[in-house]
């Protein structure tokens, strides 16, 4: 009697300093066998929780793994897009020399380039011996 007394006001005044009762859930246990009960339980719960964090990491790896994929193909299609831009401009820039040529309007004229490319062949002649 007077046992059992004493072990409930014990068991009440845990639950009553319990720092946190959504974290902590205190059990009055009587005997191993009910301890091993209970330690099976945590087990279990530990197992459970265990099994949800790594679902969850699971998630975030494939959530992870899509967007790497998506950034790749959209590198890709701009490499594509800046191929096709810069062929493109080369032959606007082809057809507008070619025209400028044809006109006589020419910003850069071929025959004036001639002596600039003969100096700077001698230049690294000089510069060999």
């Amino acid at each position: 009697g007077v046992d059992m007394l004493h072990e409930q006001s014990k068991f009440n005044q845990a639950l009553e300093a319990n720092p946190d009762p959504n974290k902590f859930f205190p059990a009055q246990l009587k005997g191993f066998e009910q301890l091993d009960k209970r330690m099976d339980q945590e087990i279990e719960g530990l197992t459970k929780l265990l099994g949800e964090l790594q679902q969850v990491q699971n998630g975030l790896q494939q959530q992870q793994n899509g967007m790497q994929t998506n950034t790749m193909q959209m590198m890709e299609q701009v490499l594509q897009r800046h191929k096709r831009l810069r062929a493109q401009l080369i032959k606007i820039m082809c057809l507008a020399e070619g025209t400028s040529l044809a006109s006589g309007f020419a910003l850069n004229d071929p025959s004036r380039d001639q002596p600039l490319d003969s100096a700077y062949a001698q230049l690294q002649e000089a510069l060999r011996t």
